[in-house]
């Protein structure tokens, strides 16, 4: 989600039906938030220069796009980073508001 309003469930399943527009989104796929700040000072601290981009639309209010990821996600340590130092929460997709 490229930025947060006070309902954050809400923009969870806004995002969940923008991508099920576009994809097949299987029961168990999850949607993470990520805190965009902490994500390119993990970047710096792998020597990625790392930017996120608001890609949203009306049709797709959520989408943002993270550039300069190693290719192939081949930096492992650094896609730990993403995952213990920048999400903020989890949802599964199938989830209804509230739960995570």
């Amino acid at each position: 989600m490229e930025s947060f309003s006070a309902d954050v469930d809400t923009q969870f399943q806004e995002v969940a039906a923008a991508l099920g527009k576009k994809l097949t989104i299987e029961p168990k796929a999850a949607i993470a938030r990520l805190n965009v700040g902490s994500v390119v000072q993990a970047g710096e601290k792998k020597n990625h220069s790392i930017s996120i981009r608001d890609k949203s639309k009306p049709n797709d209010p959520g989408y943002s796009g993270i550039y300069g990821m190693p290719l192939d996600n081949s930096d492992s340590i650094f896609l730990d980073l993403l995952a213990t130092e920048c999400c903020i929460e989890v949802r599964g997709v199938a989830n209804k508001a509230g739960e995570s």
